[in-house]
């Protein structure tokens, strides 16, 4: 079940990422160069030949690693915002009943369309 649920995640990945390179469109989605068709054939593709759109799919993401960007604890730091050892802070003043989730959210990966709204570059290797 893992194996399927990566598969359909990085499906969405490929197709968000080829509509947003490509002004919303499918042109060089190499799903739809497989199947030679138009806008959501690759939807009828996925179901009627699993095994060659998995190895599109799959092919795809390991040529096209989703990029891995700072935590927010990482971030603020190099804004000066934090203290460069944030890491190794035992205590933090905090006051409220959601302070220990703040804190958490330290550790927390930038999510990638927050990143590219903020014009974070994702961390190289």
């Amino acid at each position: 079940m893992a194996e399927f649920q990566e598969m359909v995640r990085e499906f969405h990945r490929l197709c968000e990422t080829q509509r947003r390179l490509h002004k919303n469109t499918c042109d060089k989605c190499p799903i739809k160069i497989a199947t030679m068709g138009t806008m959501f054939q690759c939807y009828r593709y996925v179901l009627e030949k699993p095994e060659d759109a998995e190895n599109i799919i799959m092919s795809w993401a390991a040529e096209n690693p989703e990029p891995v960007y700072p935590t927010w604890g990482e971030w603020f730091a190099e804004q000066g915002e934090l203290s460069a050892n944030w890491k190794d802070l035992r205590v933090v003043s905090c006051s409220g009943k959601s302070s220990a989730g703040i804190i958490g959210l330290f550790y927390n990966e930038i999510p990638s369309d927050i990143a590219q709204k903020l014009g974070i570059e994702p961390k190289e290797g």
